[in-house]
């Protein structure tokens, strides 16, 4: 309940002219960056605004302010809940030479930790089966076709009769492995829930 309108009026005023000044320049500038704190500092302004806004519409000495504050926090809420991208004229050159490189700079941490993680996995399968050949089962449960020589498998290949044989395991072969492939790459992304540690596990039993 507001005792001295007056005195409410002023007190309120630099709020709402700030919140003004703040969408002013969204709307002049739709491909503004908002970083998280002018995001909370304008969602904050806004909500004390429209607090104002129910609170003075019980006085009807006051119609041009309330129109006033109605306006304001209209556009507030369409720059707070704009789902459209603010870059309504996309630029693929700027993106490719500006927005990816900073993009991938911002996030290059996780690019490094996603490499390491690679090359760690390749180098350990490949330490394990240099020091303990007897592990390779192990290592290639999900790829049993895998775990004999190689130049003794292309040699069954070759004699096998028919290219009909061939083309039916060629195709059992490709269902499996998309079957897996897809199936590990589901569970990656549900596991990335574990800040990657399932992710790894995952990796490397599937590896």
């Amino acid at each position: 309940m507001i005792i001295d309108l007056r005195q409410f009026i002023e007190t309120e005023r630099k709020i709402w002219d700030e919140l003004d000044q703040r969408i002013q320049r969204l709307e002049n500038d739709p491909n503004t960056a908002l970083s998280v704190t002018d995001a909370e500092r304008i969602y904050y302004l806004y909500e004390r605004t429209s607090s104002a806004l129910v609170r003075i519409t019980t006085f009807a000495a006051e119609p041009s302010l309330v129109l006033f504050l109605q306006s304001l926090v209209a556009r507030a809420y369409t720059e707070l809940n704009e789902v459209r991208s603010r870059d309504r004229n996309f630029n693929l050159v700027r993106w490719f030479f500006v927005t990816f490189p900073a993009t991938f700079r911002r996030y290059r941490r996780f690019f490094l930790f996603a490499l390491i993680l690679t090359i760690s996995g390749g180098a350990f399968g490949g330490l394990a089966l240099a020091f303990d050949p007897e592990a390779k089962p192990a290592l290639l449960g999900a790829f049993p076709h895998l775990l004999g020589d190689p130049n003794e498998r292309v040699r069954e290949e070759e004699a096998k009769e028919g290219s009909q044989r061939l083309a039916g395991e060629h195709t059992t072969f490709s269902a499996m492995l998309m079957t897996h492939n897809t199936r590990v790459a589901i569970g990656v992304l549900a596991l990335g829930m574990t800040w990657a540690i399932g992710t790894m596990i995952l990796t490397g039993c599937s590896g």
